[in-house]
């Protein structure tokens, strides 16, 4: 796991850098709830919920008329209920989404498309910029749909709403002298995620509402 992580972060940073000249800049926040199918509890009670928050930047860019690509980067909270306990999972999480336009107006777009979306998380909420000590790993890719209204030239407000499947592997360090468990808890997720944002243009030129984008 720990080579997986040594890999994840050099991404977060080069495909952070390489967007900083974006058209689209602001805030995010992200709410999720869904469940965890954990492959190695092998009791009868192995599906667990989890809620998740993010707050982050978003980076929204667009690519043709049709298609922006929206890169969110942010601090992430996970919330996994387990037979032994609550486990609050701190992290560092990054979303990619592909964003095809279904409707597009002057001051209002509708887009849809697929989701991906990894985190790199640490036990607790201590130093949690050092990745020498993670304690878990989730990833995930399902379809998203969502708005952008422009509120004047220069400042959008949006929401989407994604339903998102994958994997999360972590410790449980709430106990991990379980019975019918090893320290381990790995399993499939599902869930659906909402989002809010926040973003300043800085090309009207370049707006992901202008006709005239590439």
């Amino acid at each position: 796991m720990k080579k997986l992580h040594k890999i994840l972060l050099p991404i977060f940073l080069a495909t952070a850098a390489n967007h900083v000249m974006a058209y689209e800049i602001g805030g995010t926040g992200m709410f999720a709830q869904g469940g965890v199918e954990d492959d190695n509890n092998y009791s009868s009670n192995n599906e667990y919920d989890y809620t998740t928050a993010r707050l982050g930047l978003l980076i929204d860019n667009p690519i043709k008329s049709f298609l922006n690509y929206r890169l969110s980067l942010g601090f992430e909270r996970n919330a996994v209920s387990t037979p032994n306990g609550a486990d609050n999972l701190y992290g560092l999480g990054m979303t990619h989404t592909f964003a095809f336009n279904l409707f597009k107006r002057p001051n209002l777009r509708i887009w849809m498309g697929p989701q991906i979306r990894a985190v790199v998380y640490k036990g607790d909420g201590s130093r949690i910029l050092d990745i020498s000590d993670n304690k878990g790993v989730s990833y995930g890719i399902g379809p998203e749909v969502g708005f952008s209204y422009r509120v004047n030239e220069r400042l959008n407000i949006g929401t989407s709403l994604a339903l998102v499947s994958g994997d999360l592997n972590f410790d449980d360090f709430t106990n991990s002298t379980s019975a019918n468990s090893n320290s381990d808890v790995d399993g499939s997720t599902y869930g659906g995620h909402l989002s809010f944002s926040v973003t300043y243009n800085f090309d009207d030129k370049q707006s992901i509402f202008s006709k005239n984008s590439n």
